[in-house]
């Protein structure tokens, strides 16, 4: 088995012709999450990028993903490209599956990312707006497709990556949630409108000058469209002050991504939404995954307590999980902020 690095990365570029023989190549480490080795190499004849996943995820507790996934990653990323054009991903340059190592093309000049954005304050509605009608319009153009649903049935590594990790600790804790979170895992597991992206967060996408770029389908698979939106209630908790902006954020990307799914959204779109949404915030305080921003105790206290509202009040809306969201925020600062 080939295990790619950093000093490797140059001449693997060579031997697969993507890479001169220049000796002025520059070979720099990308973050891979705690899932994936990623490099990225620059040389005169061109930019790519080569991934290689890891069998065990980089976190405190034992996680295995199937290395497999990297495949449904390449398949997805050239269906997405497919739909939306090349400029919204990347494109596939190079597949050798001995070694579960491909290479793509590098990621637009200048973009940054849009995790990193909002953790600095920086909060831009169009952003949101973008970003939403693109997932929006490929859940439009893969809804009820059964060609897409049979090569995309990737439940297994959905659930080795997102579902068991995420929910199974907080189940198998015997809480209050976990009945909710049962029936929660059951929801993502049956229901099939479109092809997700299944990892869908800030931290994916890039923002370019004029449209947003996202990365990392390795989770991507038919299935329900939730997504995102817990990512903006997170982060404002976090930073708590700056709210307003966050939940504008929040309800951009949910209208544009309304409007550009259309009528072939299921119509309980919504509702389904907003109670994953529920269990995504617990997830990201008590499972294997914690949001690594999300530092004291006083903010994991309030996510609990939003998370234990939706999952259990039938909160069924966007705009009412908001206003809770606002009501726990408010708790929060009357009790522990200055």
């Amino acid at each position: 088995m080939c295990q790619l690095t950093k000093h490797t990365a140059a001449e693997y570029g060579r031997l697969i012709g993507l890479a001169d023989r220049s000796t002025k190549v520059a070979v720099y480490q990308l973050t891979g999450g705690v899932s994936n080795v990623v490099i990225m190499v620059d040389s005169p004849s061109g930019c790519f990028v080569l991934k290689q996943p890891d069998a065990f995820l980089r976190v405190g507790e034992r996680w295995e993903v199937d290395r497999a996934r990297i495949w449904h990653e390449v398949a997805a990323t050239k269906l997405w490209v497919g739909i939306l054009g090349a400029r919204w991903a990347r494109r596939v340059l190079h597949e050798e599956r001995e070694n579960y190592i491909y290479a793509m093309s590098c990621a637009p000049v200048g973009a940054s990312n849009w995790k990193q954005q909002l953790l600095r304050g920086v909060i831009e509605p169009a952003t949101a707006r973008q970003a939403g009608r693109a997932v929006g319009e490929i859940h439009r153009r893969t809804s009820a497709d059964e060609g897409l649903a049979r090569a995309f049935r990737h439940d297994e590594v959905f659930v080795q990556g997102r579902v068991d990790p995420y929910f199974g600790p907080i189940i198998a804790s015997g809480g209050p949630l976990a009945e909710p979170l049962e029936e929660l895992c059951e929801k993502l597991l049956e229901r099939k409108p479109a092809l997700i992206h299944g990892d869908l967060s800030p931290k994916n996408i890039l923002v370019a000058s004029d449209h947003v770029f996202v990365l990392d389908f390795e989770f991507c698979h038919f299935g329900d469209p939730a997504f995102l939106l817990n990512h903006f209630v997170l982060k404002a908790i976090h930073r708590c002050r700056d709210r307003g902006h966050f939940f504008a954020l929040a309800r951009e990307f949910w209208e544009s991504y309304r409007r550009s799914f259309g009528d072939l959204a299921p119509v309980d779109i919504e509702s389904t939404t907003v109670f994953i949404w529920g269990g995504l915030l617990i997830a990201r305080v008590d499972g294997k995954s914690p949001a690594e921003y999300i530092r004291d105790d006083a903010s994991r206290q309030a996510i609990r307590k939003l998370s234990a509202h939706i999952l259990c009040e039938n909160i069924a809306s966007v705009e009412q999980s908001l206003e809770k969201e606002d009501n726990v925020i408010a708790w929060l600062e009357s009790r522990y902020l200055p």
